[in-house]
């Protein structure tokens, strides 16, 4: 019985991680700089595993304001890294399907608001 439970969690835990996985790795294709990853250059990345990843941005500045935008639609989420690059998710193994949903449309909304303002300032 115990063993049981213990299984379904995990398949539960594995299953958000792949999920965040897939919508981080969308995610980070916004991100400026993204493109030039594919052209031997430092572009964005995804890093980690499970329920605990983060996108490096490149920039700490970068970071910041994507951060600070996602706190300002009611996301808490923060930094980490030597320069504070990374844009780092770590979610509780517990985070409802919906919940987890709702988060990462308001960081991704953060991000698309992030590399308009990049482009725009970049004009």
């Amino acid at each position: 019985m115990q063993i049981d439970i213990f299984e379904r969690r995990e398949s539960q835990v594995c299953r958000k991680g792949a999920h965040l996985h897939d919508r981080l790795s969308r995610i980070v294709e916004l991100v400026p700089g993204a493109e030039l990853r594919g052209r031997g250059m430092p572009g964005a990345e995804l890093r980690g595993r499970g329920m605990m990843q983060g996108i490096n941005v490149g920039a700490g500045e970068v970071a910041g304001r994507i951060c600070a935008t996602a706190f300002q639609r009611g996301l808490i989420i923060e930094t980490s890294g030597a320069d504070d690059e990374v844009v780092k998710f770590l979610g509780p193994l517990t985070t409802q399907d919906e919940v987890l949903d709702a988060g990462l449309d308001i960081l991704e909304a953060a991000v698309r608001d992030v590399a308009s303002e990049t482009h725009q300032t970049a004009e």
